[in-house]
């Protein structure tokens, strides 16, 4: 399947918060990854079709992905070893048992399975070359907003993809997403500013 590279790195935003558990020093802070939108196969695929000189379909491209990732966690719970451009993966056991257990059928519940993973060289790469953004959060219990959108965009997330996105204009509805975030109240003249914080 021949594609495109996507024309621009990766941008990861951070979040400073305070680290409240040292004494003597006041203004240190730990960085954690803002959260986005959780993307499932249909939004990855949905971004390589849109990258593809095939233009392949989406769809397709979901169902060929799904059935990939079902075979993968077939051989992946055979005992079988896997490695993909992302990373390499490798089926773990824990729990302890007696010699005298060890005849029969083990005990299901004393056993502990799991998938452990590890990042490949271009997963890597990737991450060294991605453009960092840092925001300074004083606080983790106010209101905290993720993604505010234009209704457009957020009932055509393909047209987003290909690049026509809608700003949000006044008087528009938007869509917006975060935690401890509330609008109270009826009628057509509930909403919210949105005030700009630079000198622009």
């Amino acid at each position: 399947m021949a594609a495109k590279e996507p024309t621009q790195k990766g941008k990861l935003s951070l979040k400073a918060l305070e680290f409240t558990l040292t004494t003597k020093e006041t203004k240190d802070y730990y960085l954690v990854p803002k959260i986005q939108k959780c993307l499932d196969l249909d939004d990855i695929a949905a971004e390589v079709a849109a990258m593809s000189v095939r233009q392949e379909d989406p769809d397709e491209i979901a169902n060929v992905a799904r059935r990939f990732m079902q075979t993968m966690m077939w051989y992946a719970s055979a005992g079988y070893s896997i490695t993909t451009p992302m990373g390499y993966f490798h089926t773990t056991a824990q729990g302890i048992m007696m010699e005298s257990e060890l005849v029969g059928a083990p005990d299901r519940s004393r056993i502990k399975l799991g998938v452990a993973f590890s990042m490949s060289a271009a997963m890597r790469k990737a991450l060294e070359e991605v453009e960092l953004d840092v925001e300074i959060q004083k606080s983790v219990t106010g209101p905290q907003i993720y993604a505010v959108v234009s209704a457009h965009d957020a009932q055509n997330p393909a047209a987003v993809t290909k690049g026509e996105s809608v700003p949000i204009a006044s008087g528009d509805t938007c869509i917006i997403k975060g935690k401890n975030i509330k609008v109270g109240g009826t009628g057509e003249n509930i909403g919210v500013t949105i005030t700009r914080q630079d000198d622009d």
